[in-house]
């Protein structure tokens, strides 16, 4: 170990509050959905609904740190080894002294993940021999004009519009309804029918990454309200052929967490994010599509609608 770090372990065991004490995240940690409204972040990991949807699956907890806890630490257990997150508007040394002695006395690696840019010139300032910093495109977040989304103009959009001009003529009974829960079990059925066209079609594809997300879909709908989601539901002949809802994430950002569709009814994909960013345009000004986690036809997706920004996230990992 380096002189830096040995200076730097040291400073750390003498700070007065070392010892972190992490809760479970539960959709009742009111505590953690008040701290998260004053995050101004792009990053699809920082919303109330995905921390809390996901809990049960990666065993997400969570602690408070500093001065008048202006840090909030979530930590999920990811392949037997705990990640951590440390979210604040601002960041000081004093939170990585922290999380260096306490994973130092539970004998554990120090990840830390979802890092920001912020985060990262820190680290590069203070403990910059200390980490490994890595980042990875897949777990980039995808940023849209909502405007744009929702008026799809411009020659490289003209696919877009076509698709969603051979839904309306095909099904021009259509209905777009605000997603409320005498919709969520029709909803649900689509979701369990997505999974099993997904599961048939798409060779070597993981059935727990599938597994996960209907659970995480179920979680949702049954704490949509406490989530502070909302969404849309596309009809044809009284039928929902489509969804897909989110939450706000800061004052100018809607992220989007699920989008489903039955993929028999042509364009109705395109339609279906076409409609969500015309209810959403008046409020915010851009809509997170969240990641392409490595998947190709994700990421084509995500890339031909012209994103104007991508939150990059870092992974620094302490060097012992």
């Amino acid at each position: 170990m380096s002189v830096r770090q040995n200076m730097l372990l040291f400073n750390s065991c003498k700070l007065q509050d070392t010892c972190l004490i992490f809760r479970p995240v539960t959709v009742s940690a009111c505590e953690v959905d008040t701290f998260l409204t004053a995050i101004n972040e792009r990053n699809c990991n920082i919303l109330w609904a995905n921390i809390c949807g996901w809990a049960d699956i990666y065993n997400t907890q969570y602690t408070f740190c500093g001065d008048n806890n202006i840090y909030l630490i979530v930590r999920w257990h990811i392949n037997g080894v705990w990640h951590y997150h440390i979210i604040a508007n601002n960041y000081a040394v004093d939170v990585i002294h922290k999380l260096i002695h306490f994973t130092n006395t539970t004998n554990e690696p120090l990840i830390l993940t979802n890092c920001s840019a912020k985060l990262i010139d820190l680290i590069n300032i203070e403990c910059a021999d200390m980490f490994n910093i890595t980042t990875n495109v897949a777990f980039y977040d995808y940023i849209y004009l909502s405007n744009n989304l929702a008026n799809l103009k411009g020659k490289h959009l003209q696919p877009k519009r076509n698709h969603i001009n051979q839904f309306v003529r095909r099904y021009s009974n259509y209905k777009v309804l605000n997603l409320k829960q005498e919709q969520f079990n029709d909803c649900l059925q689509l979701s369990y029918a997505w999974a099993k066209q997904e599961m048939q079609a798409v060779e070597n594809i993981n059935i727990a990454d599938i597994t996960n997300e209907m659970r995480f879909i179920t979680y949702c709908f049954n704490n949509f309200n406490e989530l502070h989601l909302e969404g849309i539901a596309v009809c044809v002949d009284e039928n929902i052929v489509a969804y897909s809802f989110g939450a706000q994430l800061t004052h100018d950002t809607f992220d989007v967490c699920i989008e489903k569709a039955n993929r028999q009814y042509a364009g109705v994909y395109s339609f279906v994010n076409q409609m969500l960013a015309q209810r959403l345009m008046d409020r915010f000004t851009y809509i997170n599509r969240e990641e392409d986690l490595g998947i190709d036809g994700l990421r084509k997706a995500k890339l031909s609608y012209q994103p104007v920004q991508q939150t990059v996230k870092y992974l620094a990992t302490l060097i012992k």
